[in-house]
């Protein structure tokens, strides 16, 4: 399943919610039909209003007031993956480049893909190496010029040039863990 949304706080007192979205534009969520929790539980949004910059108010059907409201915050809203739209060449959704090899551009495996972060500079790939040392590098065309997706044939990669590569650390280090 992808997570699309996060419930956050109740907004007024009769059961709308605030709900962080992950999508392109906060009110595509809606296109979506019913959302799931991790335990399956369906929840049906009806949209208020916007809440810039990525969030909505909505109502959600069976939420009548506030306390029902604020029982929900942090619940976490999900799709199945083929419910998502298919991608224009060279965009990727995050979950299908998670957990790909990496290598360089002589084909020298570095790792696999840990996570994707943005903190506010465009997208950073998180490289964890089989030595468990952390890398991270710029998610452009430049720093990252090829990406095979699996099929039945192939396995996948993420092909970088290294001279992008920042400071590496190791993975242990960044989990409190000593070598």
């Amino acid at each position: 399943m992808i997570l699309l949304a996060v419930i956050g706080s109740a907004h007024g007192i009769q059961g709308a919610v605030k709900v962080k979205t992950f999508t392109q534009s906060p009110r595509s969520i809606l296109t979506y039909g019913t959302l799931r929790d991790e335990k399956g539980q369906e929840f049906s949004l009806k949209f208020l209003r916007l809440a810039p910059p990525d969030c909505l108010i909505v109502t959600i059907d069976g939420v009548g007031n506030r306390n029902q409201a604020e029982a929900l915050r942090g619940t976490k809203l999900y799709v199945e993956r083929a419910q998502l739209p298919d991608l224009p060449e060279e965009e990727f959704y995050h979950t299908d480049l998670i957990g790909l090899v990496v290598q360089d551009l002589e084909g020298q495996d570095i790792g696999h893909l840990r996570a994707i972060n943005n903190f506010g500079a465009g997208d950073f790939l998180e490289i964890v190496g089989p030595d468990y040392h952390l890398y991270t590098i710029s998610f452009t065309r430049v720093a990252v010029p090829l990406i095979r997706l699996p099929t039945k044939e192939s396995a996948g990669c993420i092909q970088i040039d290294r001279a992008f590569l920042l400071d590496s650390i190791t993975a242990q280090e960044t989990s409190g863990e000593e070598e």
